[in-house]
């Protein structure tokens, strides 16, 4: 605990930083009013990078993966498990309707050759940029694509796969 706790922490001539970067500093504040420490810990950002608690920056990658997946599980029970005679929408057309809507916000594809050309020298950053337009175009078709199977299998041109 000595070395997690220590005196270095409430060390006047050499100050202890949890955290420090360009932006913000993680430190004990000095001695001061009740009212000062809580202007200090209101002042502090309500959201932070997985660096400040020790991590690698990929760890967030995880978390809004997983965030992502559990938003998308709870739309789906919330929606309507039975349908109605009484001039309500099916469960297939209220399916079919969010299909379409999602197929009509998905942009085009990015012009991989063009932008390479508007670029002229390839930098490094260019190289991650062009790695990810790529990857993102792989996204959108592959979300065009499984958009389109799903309308084709509501219709019944094509079985209802787990995947979709």
């Amino acid at each position: 605990m000595d070395e997690y706790m220590g005196d270095f922490i409430f060390d006047s001539f050499q100050p202890f930083f949890f955290y420090k970067d360009k932006e913000i500093a993680y430190n004990i504040p000095k001695e001061s009013t009740r009212d000062k420490f809580l202007e200090y810990i209101d002042g502090l950002p309500l959201a932070n990078t997985p660096c400040v608690f020790g991590l690698h920056s990929n760890a967030e990658i995880g978390y809004f993966t997983n965030a992502a997946k559990d938003m998308c599980s709870y739309m789906i029970e919330l929606q309507p498990q039975t349908s109605s005679s009484d001039g309500g929408i099916s469960r297939e057309q209220y399916i079919e309707k969010v299909a379409s809507d999602i197929e009509e916000k998905l942009p085009v594809l990015f012009e991989l050759d063009r932008i390479r050309k508007q670029l002229g020298e390839i930098t490094p950053t260019a190289v991650v940029l062009l790695q990810e337009l790529e990857r993102f175009n792989a996204l959108i078709f592959k979300m065009k694509m499984s958009v389109m199977t799903l309308k084709r299998a509501l219709a019944g041109e094509v079985g209802m796969s787990a995947e979709l």
